[in-house]
């Protein structure tokens, strides 16, 4: 089974986001992994992504949020 977005990674995306413009995630912290991947993409390097995505947004979480 492929891995998902965490609900980590999209709240992360959600609040830098803007979706009525489709623009505007410069600022957001995932957005050096999070690019959009190529539409040529197998499963495998989509599954890497993704895993690429929700190890990012779990460091930035543990960032905003520390012990």
């Amino acid at each position: 089974m492929a891995t998902e977005l965490s609900e980590s990674a999209q709240a992360i995306c959600a609040a830098n986001y803007n979706w009525r413009t489709s623009s505007s995630c410069q600022r957001c912290p995932l957005h050096s992994e999070c690019k959009k991947p190529s539409a040529d993409a197998s499963e495998q390097s989509l599954g890497e992504w993704r895993d690429r995505v929700n190890q990012l947004a779990e460091q930035v979480q543990a960032a905003d949020n520390p012990r």
